[in-house]
């Protein structure tokens, strides 16, 4: 199963998953400031999945709010990351095309330069 994340409205988040040959829509009204991880547990609950049946990631990018995306695309890496599957960032434009662009994707690629490698989250200990 592939999954993208349109996470550019701050009303609602929007699933679009790939199951078989047929792209499948979902969208979830936000309510009281709950994260993107909240909406992806419910799809996946709803759809009788584990995150080990994703096979590949995508989040919309380029359009909407600057914060919404990056947490989005910050989930997606660190679920890449965590789960060893592709991931990458797709604009509006290219969704005709995103069966065939996530499944020529490499585990290992990120979305973005700056979240590019190995999660690195919090302060390093320096070796005296």
């Amino acid at each position: 199963m592939f999954i993208l994340i349109n996470n550019t409205n701050r009303e609602e988040v929007v699933f679009y998953y790939l199951l078989g040959e047929d792209w499948k829509e979902k969208k979830f009204k936000v309510k009281n400031g709950l994260p993107v991880l909240f909406y992806f547990d419910k799809l996946l609950k709803g759809l009788k999945k584990k995150k080990t049946d994703v096979l590949g990631l995508a989040v919309l990018i380029g359009e909407g709010s600057f914060t919404s995306t990056r947490i989005a695309v910050t989930l997606v890496n660190t679920l890449a990351y965590a789960l060893e599957i592709p991931v990458i960032g797709v604009k509006k434009i290219e969704f005709d095309n995103l069966k065939e662009k996530i499944t020529s994707t490499k585990v290992g690629q990120y979305v973005s330069a700056k979240y590019s490698g190995e999660p690195n989250i919090g302060v390093k200990k320096v070796k005296k």
